[in-house]
């Protein structure tokens, strides 16, 4: 195995670790503390003891370790070899000369190496065939890796394996296909006579509403504007303060995301700022500053924290840790599966992180998949993108009256009514214990506005109907999560976590 990735899994280990990090895989392993050479080919079975470590001390399986240091390691690659990668590529483009960029990068340097076997095709402009063979069997590091890659051109690339050698094919197959982003609907009245704005992009009912913007994945001048990149791509910064930014992650209708350095700390950081048109906006830039204003007054494990708000010629940013991992709605659409017990986990920590917040009189009215954060290499939960957040009292009228804001799939039914209580997060946390447990939502429709109508009028069907390993009394505690009638709701997010760690399934 080329020295490169030892190096890269030191940087990921005191990342994911702490600062002993690669120290704690050596004494993990068994294995005498050293030193790889970036320059030199090492033990292929060194590599896979310390990652098998790894695995160890994250409490999670090695397949999920070995995909979430490929997406770590995937924007280090393209760092490291620029001159072997067009400009103009993205994620699916690089797929397909995949073939001829290892050669370049691998054999070229090392005429005795064994890289894997990487052959791709296209099937259209947006998908792609790929077919990878090696003996070490590193499918999850080719997942973890094309995701990475999608990351860092700020694209949403879904994943399907259809063969795999884990499972005693011959060779993995894949089928990547992008997300190809859509443009905003403006606004709609709805049958219930609110306003609804929604982002056309994504399934039925989990559309967003107008909010300080979506945050995704967040992996890896005296201007702070590039003008020459700005041709291409509206909105493109190259510092913020101090803060230099190397390399956009993201953005949605609102905003984007930038991976930038902090100079005096020298740490990787992410920076969340409005678009230059949506800053113009003073109601738009009340909210985004609402929101780091909230968020800054919550300390706790469960929820991003925010370690400068600041200003650059008039654009506001607000400055976060740098995260590995993904978003739990991406998980879900990779097709995974939790288990009963990873289920109640997930919702014990997003509980977790409520209370603390509804501590602070803040109601965060957008709890969705997409706001729940997995950073790896634990998948411990993180909450994000207060941008939608209800301050109590102190809460200034930022939307306009009788508008509807969230996400209809997981809005609580009285907030159609402009009633916005705990509560209302807890009806939020239910439809996702439900879609987790059931593996598909409790309500379905072909428009929002339907998602809507069925989850004021209808009743979901059982959850056992569709997974015999939850438990009754598990289900009839999702459903009074789920109650449409918030007086007969789970009352506070620190009952919900009470009432669910005292259910015998609640093993984590």
């Amino acid at each position: 195995m080329h020295g490169i990735i030892f190096f890269l899994l030191q940087r990921y280990a005191d990342h994911a670790f702490g600062a002993d990090g690669w120290a704690q895989l050596f004494e993990e392993a068994n294995l005498p503390f050293k030193t790889y050479s970036p320059a030199e080919s090492h033990q292929d079975a060194e590599l896979l003891q310390l990652v098998n470590a790894a695995a160890k001390i994250a409490d999670r399986p090695v397949n999920e370790i070995v995909e979430s240091f490929g997406e770590y390691i995937a924007p280090e690659l393209l760092a490291l070899h620029p001159k072997h990668v067009e400009k103009k590529w993205r994620t699916l483009e690089l797929l397909v000369n995949t073939e001829t960029v290892l050669h370049n990068v691998v054999r070229h340097t090392d005429p005795e190496a064994d890289p894997p076997v990487l052959r791709a095709q296209y099937v259209d402009k947006n998908e792609v065939q790929l077919i990878y063979a090696s003996p070490r069997k590193l499918c999850p590091l080719v997942k973890g890796i094309v995701r990475g890659v999608a990351q860092h051109f700020g694209e949403t690339i879904h994943a399907n394996e259809d063969a795999c050698m884990h499972r005693g094919d011959p060779f993995c197959s894949f089928r990547f296909t992008r997300a190809e982003r859509e443009e905003t609907i403006t606004s709609f009245d709805s049958e219930f006579g609110d306003t609804i704005a929604l982002e056309k992009s994504g399934a039925p009912g989990e559309q967003s509403s107008v909010s300080a913007w979506e945050l995704h994945r967040i992996a890896e001048g005296s201007a702070p504007w590039n003008t020459q990149d700005a041709v291409n791509s509206p909105g493109v910064f190259t510092h913020f303060g101090n803060y230099r930014v190397s390399q956009e992650l993201g953005r949605g209708g609102m905003g984007v995301v930038y991976l930038a350095t902090d100079p005096n700390l020298n740490r990787e950081v992410a920076i969340k700022a409005l678009l230059p048109e949506v800053a113009s906006q003073p109601v738009m830039r009340e909210r985004f500053v609402r929101e780091a204003r909230s968020v800054a007054r919550l300390q706790h494990d469960r929820i991003i924290p925010i370690f400068h708000v600041g200003d650059e010629d008039n654009i506001p940013y607000m400055v976060m840790p740098r995260l590995i991992g993904l978003d739990l709605g991406a998980w879900l659409e990779e097709g995974n599966k939790p288990s009963v017990a990873r289920s109640i986990n997930i919702c014990l920590q997003i509980a977790d992180g409520l209370r603390a917040a509804h501590e602070q009189n803040i109601i965060h009215r957008d709890i969705k998949p997409s706001n729940v954060w997995l950073e790896a290499p634990r998948g411990d939960v993180k909450l994000m993108d207060f941008g939608l957040c209800y301050a109590g009292e102190t809460n200034e009228q930022l939307t306009a009256h009788g508008a509807i804001v969230g996400t209809p799939l997981y809005m609580a039914p009285e907030l159609s009514d402009g009633v916005v209580t705990p509560q209302s997060d807890i009806y939020s946390v239910g439809i996702i214990f439900y879609r987790l447990l059931a593996g598909k939502p409790p309500f379905k429709a072909s428009t929002p506005v339907g998602v809507l109508a069925r989850a004021l009028t209808t009743t979901p069907s059982a959850i056992r109907e569709s997974n015999a390993e939850v438990p009754e009394e598990l289900e009839h505690f999702v459903f009074a999560a789920m109650e449409k009638d918030p007086q007969q709701r789970i009352a506070s997010a620190q009952e919900f976590y009470d009432r669910l760690q005292e259910i015998p399934a609640a093993v984590t």
